[in-house]
């Protein structure tokens, strides 16, 4: 499978410290807000987005593989500045790069390149002349002690936040040479599910993204398809978990290869939850959608760009409260928060207008 690592645990002196997993409800009602949107980026300045970063000062965009550059940079003004990372085979050029992670500790972009299977840093890149670097490696041990399909985040501490796919747990902490260094949240019991499922089938249900706030001290895993988030804080040198499971993976069909192989195949009448994910330093932004496929198939958005899109954006806080509920003016593919909270970016596509990113005031 493409991108999946495995990595090796060692005993190691740990600095970082850990606290266990924690779950606790929502509080209160979320406000409920409408936001009408502003085009900031129009078409004919864009390749082919897939995601968008926001730093302190900068727009980033970051394209798909069937363009030469895979990231391009924008003023906070939508003005285009400079595109980096080539794309090819070579040390300083990557193949395929899903999103690209701004750190404020450090004034860099990390970049994973999961057909490389490493993490570049890069650093002056708001000069003609931007430094890459690998800075982990995404193949560096292996063996059945942790799972990853490109979920993985630096965290301020120099250490990885990861979404792990074994029977140790949900979230795991590697350090930057990857060594396991702590898994935590179990996966929910597979008989939520359908008890037929072997453990790793289970498990391979919560596919997930991973982002991370700007400082680096906060980060969360979303699932696709189950409404399973986990929330990881970086606080006096502890990684304070907490989960939350409010809907498990439904309708799954079960293909049962062999007593130790077996595979959970969602269907049309399985929902799909998280679209996208995008931290600012105090809050999660949540594309969310909550219908089955089939719903999903038949909206007018779908069948204009056969893309899977929603107008919901869903707001938490560091601790997991569901704080906002934000119906946006557009059904939209991706979104992007600023730092501060103060401006919320979606990317959207249509027959007539090609890409747009919006913007919306918060």
């Amino acid at each position: 499978m493409k991108g999946t690592l495995k990595l090796l645990p060692s005993v190691l002196l740990v600095v970082t410290l850990f606290s266990g997993c924690k779950k606790a409800p929502s509080v209160g009602e979320p406000e409920e807000i409408l936001l009408t949107s502003e085009t900031f980026i129009p078409d004919e300045l864009l390749g082919k987005p897939i995601s968008m970063t926001v730093t302190d000062g900068d727009f980033i965009v970051t394209n798909d593989n069937s363009v030469d550059t895979l990231i391009s940079l924008f003023t906070l003004q939508g003005e285009h500045c400079i595109d980096i990372l080539p794309k090819g085979e070579g040390p300083e050029a990557a193949l395929w790069v899903p999103n690209v992670q701004f750190s404020r500790s450090n004034a860099s972009l990390y970049a994973p390149d999961l057909r490389k299977n490493k993490i570049l840093r890069i650093t002056d890149f708001q000069s003609p002349s931007p430094q890459l670097a690998k800075d982990f490696d995404m193949s560096s041990a292996s063996n059945d002690s942790i799972m990853f399909m490109g979920r993985i985040g630096r965290l301020a501490d120099g250490n990885y936040f990861a979404a792990n796919f074994t029977s140790l747990g949900m979230a795991a902490v590697l350090s930057p040479e990857g060594s396991l260094l702590k898994t935590d949240i179990p996966f929910p019991d597979k008989a939520l599910v359908d008890e037929n499922l072997t453990d790793a089938a289970n498990a391979m249900l919560y596919k997930s993204m991973l982002r991370m706030s700007p400082a680096g001290d906060f980060g969360a895993i979303f699932c696709n398809e189950a409404d399973v988030r986990i929330f990881a804080n970086l606080n006096d040198g502890k990684v304070d978990f907490s989960s939350f499971e409010d809907a498990y993976p439904n309708d799954i069909y079960v293909i049962q290869f062999d007593a130790d192989n077996a595979q959970g195949a969602s269907t049309s009448d399985s929902k799909y939850y998280t679209i996208d994910l995008s931290l600012s330093d105090s809050y999660a932004y949540e594309l969310h959608s909550g219908l089955p496929d089939k719903e999903i198939r038949e909206t007018d958005f779908f069948k204009d760009n056969k893309m899977i899109g929603s107008d919901k954006v869903r707001v938490f806080d560091r601790q997991g409260n569901r704080v906002k509920d934000i119906t946006l003016d557009r059904y939209v593919t991706g979104i992007a928060v600023s730092p501060d909270d103060s401006c919320l970016y979606a990317l959207t596509q249509s027959p007539e207008e090609g890409f747009v990113i919006l913007r919306y005031k918060l």
